[in-house]
């Protein structure tokens, strides 16, 4: 598939979803906004449709394209305020203002980025010890890592990790889509196990 064809693909996706323009928006329990207040930054993931707003990224879930089960209130909620360093986590739920449902969530933005290229390994070495220090924070809290990977990784004289969609809190929410074996663990109130799954997972 050519640049030109996937480019057509994503602006037929999100005209298939206009209601997202249509509505407005509430940041945890403090601003309201609409779409027009908002700076396009990506239409190009499955899941989300990604603006900015001032020093934010806000994050619109494609409800009509793609389901995202732990895009839950009580998932999102527990993730915010964990003190991680490199592994950008949740500032606040985003809510459709009408019917107060989660739609989304907001995000520091990562500005400046750079070429990773130059960067001495000693920095980047450090860098690497930061988020190995940042998972196993998550890890030992219960939070499962769900698509953790480069892709989701920006330079700006730091390694920032910074798609948390999927990111799954065990101690508060059971998801729909999780492993059979993760469901039967969970019931089990077997705490070892689920947390040798959690860190062997978290890890890979």
């Amino acid at each position: 598939m050519n640049k030109q064809t996937k480019n057509i693909k994503d602006i037929l996706r999100s005209l298939a979803e206009i209601e997202i323009l249509r509505k407005k928006y509430k940041i945890g329990n403090k601003e309201i906004i609409s779409v027009f207040d908002l700076k396009l930054l990506s239409i190009k993931g499955h899941e989300y449709i990604v603006f900015k707003y001032e020093n934010k990224v806000i994050k619109i879930h494609r409800k009509y394209f793609v389901g995202i089960h732990n895009l839950d209130q009580q998932n999102i909620l527990s993730l915010i305020g964990i003190p991680t360093k490199r592994i950008l986590l949740p500032t606040d739920p985003i809510y459709d203002l009408e019917e107060n449902n989660i739609e989304g969530y907001a995000m520091d933005l990562i500005t400046d980025e750079k070429d990773i290229s130059s960067e001495t390994v000693n920095h980047l070495l450090e860098e690497m010890s930061i988020i190995y220090s940042d998972k196993n924070l998550l890890s030992e809290k219960g939070i499962l890592l769900r698509d953790l990977h480069n892709g989701n990784a920006v330079y700006n004289d730091k390694i920032n990790i910074i798609d948390s969609g999927r990111y799954i809190n065990t101690n508060v929410y059971c998801p729909n889509y999780i492993s059979d074996y993760l469901s039967l663990l969970l019931k089990s109130n077997n705490q070892v196990l689920l947390e040798e799954y959690i860190g062997e997972n978290n890890t890979r």
